[in-house]
């Protein structure tokens, strides 16, 4: 979560458990996940604050990227590096590291 979100929390809060989500989350899928249900929850995800979600399938080598505006993109090949300058500035995720 960023420091920007942190912030706005109370000190009381900040001592607790906080209720808020973290702005980015990383689901790895395994084979005895169901794959309908692991997008629900990443869209759930979205729906309670998360700004970022990616479901990573390493079997098939294939990462969906969830996005608070609707969008959901799929990458097919663990050749490609993710990035998301909005959300994660000057990060980036080299799939073929999961290999």
């Amino acid at each position: 979560m960023s420091d920007e979100l942190w912030n706005t929390l109370s000190d009381a809060e900040q001592d607790k458990f906080p209720k808020i989500s973290p702005e980015f989350v990383i689901e790895l899928w395994s084979p005895s996940d169901k794959l309908k249900e692991a997008k629900m929850k990443m869209l759930k995800s979205i729906e309670n604050g998360v700004q970022l979600a990616w479901l990573i399938n390493p079997n098939e080598e294939e990462v969906h990227s969830f996005r608070t505006d609707g969008t959901i993109s799929r990458v097919n090949d663990f050749e490609n590096t993710l990035s998301e300058e909005a959300i994660l500035k000057d990060f980036e995720f080299k799939l073929n590291l999961l290999r």
